[in-house]
C-alpha cells in the first residue's frame, strides 16, 4: 500500500491511454494497489492505513483468512465514515479518495 496523495491520477496521452503510477505498478507486476484520487489529510491517511493493516493482520492471525485485501480498505473507509456520522459531520475528503485496483 502506498499512502501518498493523488497516486491514482495520471496523464492522458494520445495512443497510450492514462500514464501514471497505477500503470507503472501494473507493468512492474504488482497484483493490486490502493491509491488516492486527491490529496487526503495526513491524519485521515494514517487512520485509514492503520485500519487497513489492522484488518489484514487480524484476519491473518485468526486462522483461515476472513478478510481479503479487497475487504480491508472498504471496511476501513466505512469505519471512518461511521466515525464522521457519530460526530455529526460528513467529510468524504477523509475516506472517499481511496480506490483499490486489482
Amino acid at each position: 500500500m502506498l499512502s501518498a496523495c493523488e497516486t491514482g491520477r495520471g496523464e492522458t496521452t494520445a495512443g497510450e491511454g492514462v500514464l501514471g503510477l497505477s500503470r507503472a505498478l501494473s507493468i512492474a507486476g504488482a497484483r493490486g494497489f490502493l491509491l488516492s484520487l486527491w490529496a487526503v489529510p495526513d491524519d485521515a491517511t494514517h487512520e485509514l492505513m492503520d485500519a487497513c493493516y489492522e484488518g489484514l493482520w487480524s484476519a491473518a492471525t485468526a486462522g483461515p483468512a476472513t478478510r481479503t485485501a479487497e475487504q480491508a480498505p472498504r471496511e476501513a473507509q466505512l469505519r471512518l465514515l461511521a466515525a464522521d456520522r457519530a460526530a455529526g459531520v460528513f467529510r468524504p475528503r477523509r475516506w472517499g479518495a481511496w480506490i483499490l485496483l486489482r
